[in-house]
C-alpha cells in the first residue's frame, strides 16, 4: 500500500471481510485455539533436533515458551513429555571444548611473530588477556578508550555484555615483552 491509501479511513465491514479472507488462508487445524499441543511441539523439536545441538534446542524452547505465553496464553513449561524429550537429548550431547592458548604459546607469539604482519593481533592479544575481554568488546574498542599514563595504559570498556562499563590497566611487565610499548606502536 502507498502512503495515500493509508490516509483514508477503512470502513469496519471491509476490515472484517479482510480478516475473514485471511482466516481462509489457514488450514482448519491451524484456526483452532488448541492447535499448539504438546504433540505438535514434540514433532517440531524432533525435526529441529536434526539440525541443531542440544543447547540450541533449549534456546528455541525458551523463545517459544516466552512467545506462546505472551501471544497465545499457552504455558508449555507444563508439557512434561516435551521437557523430558529435551532432557534426554541433552544427555547425549557432548560439549565442544574450546582450545586455549597456554601462557608460553602467547609469550612465544609476542616475541617471534613479526610486527609488520602481526602488530594488530599482538595488541588485541595483549588487551584481551590483560582485560579478560570478550571478542565483541575488542571489536568495538576505540583508540579513545585507551589512555597512555606513562608506565601503564588505562583501558575503558564502555559497552559490555552486562551493559556496565569496566576498566583495566596494561602494565609494562605483563608479558615477556614490554606490553605498553607494543601497544604504543
Amino acid at each position: 500500500m502507498n502512503d495515500n491509501a493509508e490516509s483514508f479511513s477503512i470502513p469496519a465491514e471491509i476490515k472484517q471481510e479482510a480478516q475473514e479472507a485471511t482466516l481462509r488462508l489457514l488450514p482448519a487445524k491451524s484456526k483452532r485455539e488448541g492447535a499448539i499441543t504438546e504433540e505438535v511441539l514434540l514433532a517440531y523439536f524432533f525435526n529441529v533436533e536434526k539440525h541443531f545441538a542440544a543447547s540450541s534446542m533449549w534456546t528455541k524452547y525458551s523463545m517459544l515458551k516466552s512467545m506462546l505465553k505472551v501471544h497465545k496464553g499457552i504455558d508449555i513449561s507444563k508439557y512434561d513429555k516435551l521437557t523430558s524429550y529435551l532432557k534426554v537429548g541433552s544427555r547425549k550431547y557432548k560439549t565442544k571444548k574450546a582450545k586455549i592458548l597456554e601462557r608460553n604459546q602467547i609469550e612465544e607469539f609476542l616475541k617471534k611473530a613479526p610486527d609488520v604482519e602481526y602488530l594488530q593481533v599482538k595488541v588485541a592479544l595483549i588487551l584481551g588477556v590483560a582485560g579478560a575481554c570478550r571478542c565483541n568488546e575488542l571489536t568495538f574498542l576505540d583508540i579513545s578508550d585507551v589512555q597512555d599514563k606513562g608506565s601503564y595504559l588505562y583501558v575503558l570498556i564502555p559497552d559490555t555484555k552486562t551493559n556496565i562499563s569496566r576498566s583495566f590497566t596494561v602494565i609494562e611487565e605483563a608479558f615477556s615483552v614490554n606490553a605498553v610499548e607494543m601497544c604504543r606502536k
